[in-house]
Order: structure tokens, then sequence, then C-alpha cells
């Protein structure tokens, strides 16, 4: 794409990773508030109804590794 004469002429390109960027920063603000309170709590992180809760909304319905979905 930089090697293009003009960067601009992958508008489409861009648009995709200004989305995929989105995304990411999405999941690591989650992730972040979701240490934030970890770190908070009194209650241990496995007993923590609002982490479970955090948890299991980010973990897609069938997946195997529910690992893969938090990051």
């Amino acid at each position: 794409m930089l090697s293009a004469p003009d960067p601009m002429d992958h508008r489409d390109l861009l648009r995709r990773h200004v989305v995929e960027l989105e995304q990411r920063i999405a999941r690591a603000r989650a992730a972040k508030d979701l240490i934030e309170h970890a770190l908070a709590c009194p209650h241990r992180f496995a007993d923590c109804a609002h982490a479970r809760e955090q948890i299991a909304a980010r973990i897609r319905p069938g997946r195997t590794d529910p690992a893969a979905d938090l990051y």
C-alpha cells in the first residue's frame, strides 16, 4: 500500500484497517477494565460475579477455547 504513488488510492483497505484497530482497541480497553476491577475487587477473581459476567459476555457461543475470545 505505501509503495503506491498515492496511498489514499487504497481507501477501502485503510477503512478496513481502521475498523480492525477500533475492534482491537475495544478489546484491549475491556481487558484493562477487567484487570483494574480485579485489582480493586474484595472478592477472589473466580468468585467475583462482575468478572464472571464480563468474561461470559465476551465468550462466543460454541467455542471450545474461551480464552481465544478474551484478547
